[in-house]
């Protein structure tokens, strides 16, 4: 497998990136790739269940997007992480505009830039929260959509950028791959399939551009990871019982992956972040 980046590029035209959602999340169109047959099909993801077997463990990521694009007099901050009760990590644009010290407004509270990391990201603190600083930026944000969605309103898809299962707050893009998903179809999961909730917060990490041309030499942000014991023990028992394990998108992937011991065969509490 190459590490060369260049090897990896492709040219997708403007007018195949579809800019609205189908009316409905499930309408959306499905692939399917014969693992034997090396077969090819045009589906939609309604039939999703046409392809699985009934011994199917669906894993979900139930994290859910945080409003996370601050807009301050024509300045942008880009929510990543929180710090503490306080303070939280973004991106920031322009960055002459947010030097070591700086003030911001934001109605009547205020931000100021306590730290410059040597990424150019910056630490800020909020003066006076009355609030935690995820319902801050429910408040005050906006949807953080990719940049390749064009839309004067971000927040005409605050709905249908969150998946129907989403839950705890701290991701700063959706894990896509489960938008696809209505309430009708957890509920034949829930009735014909087994399904298990995992939780990785989506950050930097996921979508920050590789500016290297060696894969080895891109460095990886890590990414919060949320999970009990029973979560562990129902993904080993899963396992040993033969299931089917689907993981819903990349970073459901990315979850069992980082937990996951190929000594030992078994999910273990091996870490509370990963970066691969």
């Amino acid at each position: 497998m190459s590490n060369d980046i260049n090897d990896y590029n492709f040219i997708l035209p403007d007018e195949l990136i579809a800019q609205l959602p189908t009316k409905k999340r499930s309408d959306a169109r499905l692939l399917v790739v014969g693992k034997e047959e090396s077969k090819i099909q045009d589906s939609s993801f309604s039939n999703i269940f046409k392809f699985l077997p009934k011994k199917t463990l669906f894993v979900f990521n139930n994290t859910k997007v945080v409003q996370a694009r601050l807009i301050i007099e024509n300045k942008e901050v880009f929510f990543l992480e929180k710090t503490d009760q306080q303070s939280f990590i973004a991106l920031v644009r322009p960055g002459k505009k947010f030097r070591l010290e700086s003030v911001h407004k934001v109605d009547t509270y205020t931000l100021q830039v306590v730290d410059v990391l040597l990424d150019g990201r910056r630490v800020f603190k909020v003066f006076d929260l009355d609030m935690s600083i995820e319902d801050f930026f429910e408040k005050y944000g906006s949807t953080p959509l990719p940049p390749y969605i064009k839309t004067q309103d971000s927040n005409l898809f605050r709905n249908r950028y969150q998946t129907v299962y989403s839950k705890h707050l701290g991701s700063v893009a959706a894990p896509t791959a489960g938008l696809h998903f209505t309430q009708e179809m957890m509920e034949v999961i829930e009735t014909e399939y087994s399904l298990l909730n995992v939780t990785l917060h989506v950050s930097l990490g996921t979508f920050k551009p590789i500016d290297v041309d060696s894969l080895e030499d891109h460095k990886m942000h890590s990414e919060a990871l949320e999970y009990s014991q029973k979560t562990l023990d129902d993904l080993n028992r899963y396992k040993s019982e033969g299931y089917y394990l689907v993981a819903v998108g990349t970073t459901s992937l990315r979850f069992l992956q980082s937990l996951y011991n190929p000594q030992t065969k078994l999910f273990e509490a091996a870490r509370k972040s990963t970066d691969i």
